[in-house]
């Protein structure tokens, strides 16, 4: 897959927690949303629009994938998403930049 420079432009914050969130396995939006409340220890906590709107941004970048519908009773059916290796690749790519990012601060900061 040829890969567009645009596509490794640097991140929210947002977009990268949901792919972290993602990394462990599929959940289903709202589990998404939880866990990058739980992630940014409250700091970022989106609710049920923008998760959902960013889970579609997600997946027509390539970066998510829908499943069928966890397990869930009936009344809960839910669709679930997970991450797909071109969005596994784009969430280490975003680690390492932050990494290099604050290995340059901290060597700055020092200085």
């Amino acid at each position: 897959m040829h890969m567009k420079r645009s596509m490794w432009t640097p991140m929210s914050p947002t977009t990268l927690l949901a792919l972290c969130s993602l990394a462990g396995g599929e959940l289903h939006a709202y589990m998404v949303g939880e866990q990058i409340a739980k992630y940014s220890e409250g700091i970022v906590a989106p609710n049920r629009s923008t998760v959902s709107r960013l889970l579609r941004r997600l997946v027509k970048r390539g970066w998510v994938s829908e499943h069928a519908p966890l397990p869930f009773p009936r009344s809960l059916r839910r669709q679930s998403y997970g991450l797909t290796p071109f969005g596994r690749r784009a969430m280490n790519h975003e680690i390492a930049r932050l990494r290099n990012l604050f290995a340059l601060i901290s060597t700055k900061a020092l200085a």
